[in-house]
């Protein structure tokens, strides 16, 4: 057994890679959701838990701003638990001086509701000119030039390079913000994403981090 996780701490990462999760198509397919595997039940049921916990620790403390950001959260979102989770949070995260930020790879996943509490919004470089189409409309911004920038990575001609995107803040004024990682590198370690290569066949155990 090991020491409880702090939710009070000023940094706590959960990770839950991995996870077998359901497609939305199947989320929102009656037919097609009961007959879910166990294990597409489970990810559900974890990722769920995992967003209330952090909920919960956002709104424990109104004397101290905390912040959540939840990576890929179409896999909570898919689920009407799950939406309806993140509509209360988004709905009374400011009363208890907390924010949470919801992450995903392409603008419509974030629905018409879900927009409408939306305050401040980020858009980076994007795989297909049908996507930067849908970006620059999360943001309300008509470019033609715009879209052709965005989905390109060559700086001198005016792409987007790692970390730079575009920022609409609560005056709805847009402009070029770079966001670098933190320089710490725990904290960096702490929260990559990035997959990790499979250990080969034979290898010892991988020793793996859920929560930092």
């Amino acid at each position: 057994h090991g020491e409880p996780l702090a939710m009070d701490a000023g940094f706590v990462v959960f990770s839950v890679a991995g996870l077998d999760l359901p497609s939305r198509e199947t989320l929102e397919n009656e037919h097609l959701s009961k007959r879910m595997l166990d294990s597409q039940v489970a990810a559900q049921s974890l990722l769920y838990l995992v967003a209330a916990f952090a909920r919960r620790a956002t709104f424990a403390n109104r004397s101290r701003f905390a912040v959540a950001l939840l990576d890929e959260w179409w896999g909570i979102g898919s689920s009407p638990y799950g939406r309806a989770l993140i509509r209360e949070w988004l709905r009374d995260s400011r009363k208890h001086n907390a924010a949470v930020g919801l992450f995903s790879q392409h603008a419509d996943d974030f629905d018409d509701e879900v927009r409408s509490f939306l305050g401040t919004r980020m858009v980076f470089r994007q795989r297909t000119m049908s996507a930067a189409t849908a970006a620059l409309e999360f943001l309300d911004v008509v470019d033609d030039d715009l879209i052709e920038r965005l989905v390109s990575s060559n700086v001198d001609e005016g792409g987007f390079a790692s970390g730079t995107c575009l920022l609409r803040d609560l005056d709805n004024r847009v402009g070029l913000v770079q966001v670098h990682q933190s320089f710490n590198p725990d904290l960096r370690e702490a929260a990559d994403t990035n997959p990790t290569p499979v250990p080969s066949r034979g290898a010892g155990p991988e020793r793996v981090e859920v929560a930092v």
